[in-house]
């Protein structure tokens, strides 16, 4: 069974690593199970993940009951070993926020996670996604 592994952070958030077809860098999403998208990441890191706008606004509701309008497009991720094109909601950055290679620029949701199995163990700190194998 193919597993993606990842880890629970010091702020408790679980993170896993993804990577884009032909380029080496890896970078870190939250999972987010009340995200009903596949992928949620900030303007700055669109570019880094050969993200295509569908120049598309979508008014997006947020669990603190904020609505923001965000741009919808489509970019090309690995996932357990195949190249996978996913819808990737685009979100403006906060101002002055600097990306560094060990926090995540943005959120994996249901629509990835369906119809995979999602473990999170805070007490051993470690995140797995199974492949559904049927």
């Amino acid at each position: 069974m193919s597993e993606i592994i990842g880890h629970v952070d010091a702020r408790d958030r679980p993170i896993v690593s993804l990577s884009v077809p032909g380029q080496e860098d890896q970078f870190l999403v939250i999972v987010d199970t009340g995200f009903n998208g596949q992928l949620l990441i900030h303007d700055a890191a669109a570019t880094r993940l050969n993200c295509e706008s569908r120049r598309v606004d979508v008014r997006v509701e947020f669990a603190d009951r904020g609505s923001r309008i965000l741009d919808l497009g489509r970019g090309s991720i690995v996932w357990f070993g195949r190249h996978q094109e996913v819808d990737v909601w685009i979100t403006t950055a906060e101002p002055g926020r600097t990306t560094t290679a060990d926090q995540p620029i943005g959120l994996l949701g249901t629509g990835l996670l369906s119809p995979h199995k999602l473990t999170v163990d805070f007490a051993t700190r470690r995140v797995v996604i199974s492949e559904n194998m049927e």
